[in-house]
């Protein structure tokens, strides 16, 4: 019954040289170092992209990730939004670093080169976007006084008429996977994948299908394409773990483990709400294994305390039970919503051993 309360309560989160070349930056002293990056962005016959976007984000606790969608629907806003219009005319003149909502942006010159310097070492997010093209991004490790090279591809250009078909076609299976008409859904996007086979976010909708019917096999290889170009998608790593989890490979688990683990967080939140779909799905012993880990990377955030104390209650160790609702009743602030949960918890647990 408590385990049944605290998920019906649980808390869901809404969730160059250095400095003188990165003219027109947000001010993040903290990025600023001596490494450096440089590359091509290319096309799909491997010439140079003029004029596309290199976004850089310094990816580590405290510099949180871009925002992403949290919805289990197929959602491909983001990669969609770079395919909103294609390229037409001449291209405009290559422009200097600027910043956009949290990115440091480089423009590539008519070769589709791009160098960034004056960087920190450490994990960086990389974000390529392209008008017409699909974004790519991926995490790329820096290292001071070191240049690291970068490519991509973006593959192929939509024209109108081909980007309106594939939004027929995706707004078609959509609507099928929320009437949870899977197969139907899946054949959908497979139009989409046969018609544009570098579109690499549709792996994503086919592996929902696949996993809504139980097939987690199939759901695991799709998910594992989507992440080839996103590597350093949080909300993708999670439904990837829980892919792996449900084949029972371990390898995988413990690979998908530490890649959302190595992700970019800006706090326990988006790696809390993987351990309380685990509690969902009645899997305490592997919710209390990962809360552990996620407690020793955030060990001031209250959170994790209250539901590694809710993973010990299930497994019936009230005395670690009662030791994770103290700590988490020391974190958390007054207005956390489990803590009069946690208070009473821990008063009808107190004389029992």
């Amino acid at each position: 019954m408590l385990l049944k309360q605290v998920i019906l309560a649980a808390l869901f989160v809404n969730f160059s040289s250095p400095l003188q070349t990165l003219l027109a930056q947000e001010a993040h002293p903290d990025w600023e170092g001596t490494a450096q990056i440089a590359g091509k962005v290319l096309d799909e016959s491997r010439e140079g992209i003029r004029n596309a976007d290199v976004k850089l984000r310094f990816a580590a606790a405290g510099a949180p990730p871009p925002a992403e969608a949290k919805s289990d629907q197929p959602n491909r806003a983001a990669a969609m939004a770079a395919a909103s219009s294609t390229a037409s005319g001449s291209a405009p003149a290559p422009q200097p670093t600027t910043s956009s909502a949290g990115w440091w942006v480089r423009k590539t010159d008519r070769d589709g080169a791009f160098t960034a310097d004056g960087l920190r070492a450490g994990r960086w997010i990389v974000q390529v976007e392209a008008k017409g093209r699909t974004v790519r991004r991926a995490i790329v490790q820096l290292e001071e006084g070191v240049t690291t090279a970068y490519e991509v591809s973006l593959g192929k250009p939509l024209s109108d008429r081909d980007l309106k078909k594939m939004q027929e076609q995706l707004k078609a299976g959509d609507k099928l996977f929320s009437d949870n008409e899977f197969a139907s859904a899946r054949a959908a996007y497979q139009v989409v994948l046969s018609a544009n086979p570098t579109f690499m976010p549709i792996h994503r909708s086919i592996a929902l299908t696949y996993g809504k019917e139980g097939d987690h096999a199939n759901a695991l290889k799709h998910l594992e394409l989507a992440l080839q170009e996103d590597a350093g998608n949080v909300n993708l790593l999670a439904l990837t773990l829980q892919s792996a989890m449900e084949t029972g490979n371990e390898e995988q688990v413990q690979l998908y483990t530490d890649a959302l683990f190595d992700a970019p967080h800006e706090n326990s939140d988006m790696l809390t709400q993987f351990a309380l779909m685990l509690l969902q799905e009645k899997k305490a012993a592997e919710a209390d294994v990962y809360l552990t880990r996620l407690i020793g990377m955030f060990p001031n955030d209250a959170s994790p305390y209250y539901f590694q104390g809710m993973a010990q209650l299930t497994l019936q160790n009230v005395p670690e039970a009662k030791e994770n609702f103290g700590k988490f009743i020391e974190r958390a602030p007054g207005n956390h919503p489990q803590l009069g949960q946690a208070k009473n918890i821990v008063q009808q647990l107190a004389n029992v051993e």
